[in-house]
């Protein structure tokens, strides 16, 4: 009996035992059925509000400290960009949700973090993230989405430098130019940075490749095994909001909708035959932007060496006329800048050499020179004054002309004898009068027209003078001691001087105009005074090369005889100080333009960059007016100006100072910043990219560089490293045959500017550095008359930023030895800022300055920490202001806010009372076009890739607390793919889903 009642007791324990697995087993399922319940209803919120292409996300605590409650911080907000007032999406579950307050019955979906202190709104620390809960009869379920494309994604994309090192020597990079393989190489960024768990510089790191193999962010743990139990905490901490494993993004217009167009699609097309309404339909340019110009600049391929002489290309001008330049809304020509012209006239007559009583009827002449200061601001050279250069290569010759010269009246003070003539036309042309010349990137070059006169079998000029004496009609009567006076009169049309760029076949094109109006007539007087006091004199000898009573340059160059047309570009630029030419020059205005009007009558130097348009040219003749009667030669070309040639033979080095500040694409395009290269009719320089960017930063939001090869010369496999080395294929193998490839990409690992993770800013801005002996250069120069040799850096150079990157490894230092100038780091120089900077006191006692020839800039740590918690406080207060974040990459870009960041940084500028002691917009400064360069290919206001946490739990029928608990992981990707209803916008697919452990 007792047997039997052990029996049934014991079988009534099992079933009850059974009976409590079974039910237990029915509450893990309920739950799990509950988190793929919250699982779907997120996916069709994601399809819903992330799904349209006009649509940006941004984290909650892009409202600011304060305005978000703690546990909110890390929710992903959508706004819609075609309704600026709208209220944002918030990706969670519960109703009504706003980040502003706790939720209420909140789920906890991420453990928080706490690394050094107790405040949540550190970088470092962040309390868990909940979200409010949904009831269900037996049961609740929750859901919680985090944006992928605001953290900074860590797989390493080593591929473009590994093919490239495997390139055999003298091979192309697909059909990529040869400038292309070191270029590509110094440019391409394999990752952001992430030092907590590898080097990207050790190369016998194995994490790297490790990186690829895993899947979930949870295996991230196995890689951190060998780190410190402080740095795992770290990395597990920073893999929750700042980093992911990788990202993918749609090349989707946010502000337009649809698809970027491709750029690079401009090389495959024939500049000759391609016209303006063929691009308009191609690109749905709204404002015309993308032009024949554009095609230009992509196709153009400049040598950066001076070497070969017989390669370097002359001047490129797309038109004959500047008028028609004019008229487009950009193009694109390279030619050197006139930064000072003069053209030095006299009025002489021949009888300088006979005796006071000798009366004779003598020829009158006109005695002319022209003084040109010439500079090239492009970081490839010009080859100048080769009338021979093969027309393929462009323009070299230039003649110089002057137009609506005055009238004259020459009158004999002592018997009323006169001479009434007008002055002709001039013109005169460079290979006439001196050799060829080579100007490097960046070079002042000053030069006369003729040259000085120079030795009986080297003369220069008519007679050896220097100068051309003209003869002109008419004569006058008197002797040597007599005084005369000369009226010059001028008629209605302004003076013009163009000069004209020529071709090997003579076929022209003008380089500049300036139109002078209004000169008031003068008077000269012509006094004797006396023999040892010649230099006013009117008679004067043809055939003395040298001295003030000739017909040569000295004549010309002393006060009170000769008369002047001469204009300066504007170059002061005081540290601190109020005037800043050379910065305005590149932001308010633009080097490049070509075409001067000038009323003389009511110019006001003081005016010069308040006028409308600014006029930021000096056209006084004397130091203090435009006078022509009282033209002062000394104050031309002088020693103290920026764009300054020694041309003293006493002088030994280089003799001028460089200045390189536009830098045309030598290389495959990769960035929307070479579009800097096009002169734009309506915006000043440097505009892409820059808060005054306008309407040219809506590009960064229509197009994008793929950077495929033309198929008619290489077909993309998909294997091959791109020059974009972050664009991957989505399902088809595009080829660039039209401008719709992103109908087939993905730019893999790229980022959202909108991203308030200060962890994630610091990986972006800390990414490129190279280390110990692996930067690659090549000199400006050899020590010989060979090609300039490559060198290695032997130091690091580490966080760089580069404003010029296509002459990133181009004639940084001048040459191997005796050098003038040199690349300068961190590692090699103790005053690394102050290398850089100027002050207005003593800086022109000094000729090279690097921050006007090097765009390569190191950041220190320190650097990178404050200027991406400025960024993160920028964007604060943009949604402050706004009550949205960006809604475009051209809203981003305008309001500059990484620019007020930047600013934000003293030591980025050394800034001193709001003022750049690194000059302003120079190569060497730091800007918000500078970061692009680096930023933009791979930048964006929304994301694409989503990672969803849904949460579900069974409840006790009895107490209603959680009997069993599920959280489900899923990671989401758009494609480029559009879902059969526009409402829904691009599809989303489904990468990897798991189940995950409960959520302490």
């Amino acid at each position: 009996m007792a047997f039997v009642l052990l029996l049934i007791l014991s079988m009534t324990a099992l079933l009850q035992v059974e009976s409590r697995v079974a039910s237990n087993s029915l509450q893990i399922l309920q739950a799990r059925e509950h988190a793929r319940l919250a699982l779907m209803l997120a996916i069709g919120q994601l399809q819903k509000h992330a799904g349209p292409d006009q649509r940006v996300t941004a984290r909650a605590d892009i409202l600011g400290d304060g305005k978000f409650d703690p546990s909110t911080r890390f929710w992903t907000g959508v706004w819609d960009t075609t309704d600026p007032t709208a209220a944002p999406t918030w990706l969670v579950s519960g109703a009504s949700a706003t980040p502003r307050i706790a939720p209420l019955d909140p789920i906890t979906m991420e453990v928080g973090f706490s690394v050094s202190s107790n405040n949540p709104n550190q970088s470092n620390n962040f309390l868990p993230t909940r979200v409010a809960a949904q009831g269900l009869d037996h049961g609740q379920y929750a859901w919680w989405i985090s944006d992928e494309g605001m953290k900074a994604a860590m797989s390493v994309h080593e591929a473009l430098h590994k093919a490239l090192d495997a390139l055999p020597e003298g091979d192309r990079y697909l059909d990529y130019n040869f400038n292309s393989n070191k270029l590509l190489h110094a440019r391409h960024d394999p990752n952001f940075d992430y030092h907590l768990l590898f080097d990207i510089n050790d190369q016998s790191s194995s994490i790297k490749e490790l990186l690829d193999q895993v899947i979930y962010q949870d295996q991230i743990e196995i890689l951190a095994a060998n780190k410190s139990q402080a740095d795992r905490e770290k990395i597990r901490a920073t893999f929750r909001h700042d980093h992911t494993l990788r990202n993918r993004f749609v090349l989707s217009d946010p502000s337009n909708g649809g698809l970027k167009k491709d750029l690079s699609f401009l090389k495959t097309l024939d500049f000759a035959t391609t016209t303006q309404a063929q691009l308009d339909t191609l690109y749905n340019e709204p404002n015309n932007l993308i032009t024949k110009g554009a095609i230009q600049l992509l196709q153009f391929r400049g040598n950066p060496t001076a070497h070969p002489s017989n390669e370097i290309i002359g001047m490129q001008l797309g038109e004959d006329t500047i008028a028609t330049t004019e008229a487009k809304a950009n193009y694109f020509d390279l030619l050197p800048v006139i930064t000072e012209l003069q053209v030095s006239l006299g009025i002489a007559s021949e009888g300088g050499n006979a005796s006071n009583s000798s009366t004779t009827d003598s020829s009158v002449y006109l005695v002319y020179k022209v003084y040109l200061e010439l500079w090239n601001p492009y970081t490839v050279p010009i080859m100048i004054g080769d009338s021979n250069m093969p027309d393929s290569l462009g323009f070299s010759d230039i003649a110089v002309e002057i137009e609506n010269l005055p009238n004259f009246n020459i009158t004999n003070n002592n018997s009323a004898s006169s001479v009434i003539g007008s002055i002709p036309n001039i013109r005169i042309k460079w290979s006439d009068h001196r050799s060829s010349k080579i100007l490097r990137p960046g070079m002042v070059f000053q030069t006369t027209l003729p040259l000085d006169s120079g030795s009986s079998s080297n003369s220069h000029g008519d007679n050896n003078s220097g100068t051309i004496q003209q003869v002109l009609a008419g004569s006058i009567l008197g002797n040597r001691s007599d005084d005369y006076t000369g009226t010059f009169t001028f008629n209605s049309s302004p003076v013009e001087i163009t000069l004209q760029a020529i071709n090997a076949s003579n076929q022209e094109r003008e380089m500049i105009t300036i139109e002078l109006k209004n000169y008031s007539d003068f008077t000269i007087d012509y006094d004797y005074n006396s023999y040892n006091n010649r230099a006013s004199w009117l008679k004067r000898v043809p055939t003395s090369s040298t001295g003030a009573w000739g017909m040569n340059t000295n004549s010309l160059e002393v006060p009170g005889y000769a008369f002047a047309f001469r204009y300066r570009m504007l170059d002061e630029q005081e540290a601190p100080g109020a005037i800043d030419d050379i910065s305005n020059w590149l932001s308010e205005y633009d080097i490049r333009s070509r075409s001067i009007s000038v009323d003389i009558d009511s110019w006001d130097l003081n005016e010069a960059w308040t006028s409308t348009p600014a006029l930021p040219y000096d056209f006084r003749v004397n130091g203090a007016d435009a006078d022509l009667s009282t033209f002062e030669p000394s104050e031309s070309f002088k020693g103290d100006h920026f764009f300054h040639y020694e041309t003293s033979s006493s002088y030994t080095g280089r003799r001028d100072r460089i200045a390189r500040f536009i830098d045309p694409p030598i290389s495959e395009v990769t960035d929307l910043g070479a579009f800097r290269g096009l002169k734009y009719k309506d915006y000043p320089a440097n505009s892409i990219g820059n808060s005054w960017g306008g309407d040219l930063n809506d590009h960064y939001d229509r197009y994008y560089f793929s950077t495929l090869p033309d198929p008619k010369n290489v077909e993309w496999d998909s294997t091959i490293p791109l020059a974009n080395g972050r664009i991957t294929h989505h399902i088809d193998i595009p080829q660039l045959i039209d401008t719709d490839a992103a109908e087939h990409l993905f730019i893999e690992n790229g980022f959202n500017l909108n991203s308030t993770s200060k962890e994630s800013w610091k990986s972006l801005l800390s990414s490129k550095s190279f280390p110990e002996n692996t930067y690659d250069f090549r000199y400006e120069q050899a020590d010989d008359s060979n090609a300039p040799e490559w060198d290695t850096h032997a130091t690091a150079i580490d966080r760089i930023t580069v404003t010029q990157p296509h002459a990133m490894v181009h004639n940084l230092s001048e040459r191997p030895s005796d050098s003038r100038f040199n690349f300068v780091s961190r590692a090699d120089r103790s005053d690394y800022l102050n290398a850089f900077s100027i002050d207005n006191i003593n800086w022109l006692n000094s000729l090279q300055y690097p921050t006007f020839y090097q765009s390569i800039r190191e950041l220190t740590e320190a650097d990178v920490e404050d200027l991406s918690s400025a960024i993160v406080q920028q964007l604060q207060m943009y949604y402050e202001d706004n009550g949205h974040p960006p809604l475009s990459m051209a809203d981003w870009l305008n309001s500059g806010l990484l620019q007020d960041a930047i600013n934000a940084v003293p030591s980025l500028n050394n800034r001193e009372n709001d003022t750049d002691l690194i000059p302003p917009h120079t190569p060497a400064h730091i800007s918000q076009a500078t970061l692009l360069n680096a930023l933009g290919p791979f930048s964006f206001v929304r994301s694409d890739t989503f990672r969803i946490r849904a949460y579900g739990s069974a409840r006790n029928e009895r107490n209603d607390d959680p009997q069993s608990e599920a959280y489900l992981e899923a990671v989401l990707q758009r494609l480029p793919d559009e879902q059969s209803n526009s409402l829904f916008g691009r599809s989303f697919k489904i990468l990897n889903i798991q189940w995950i452990a409960p959520i302490n």
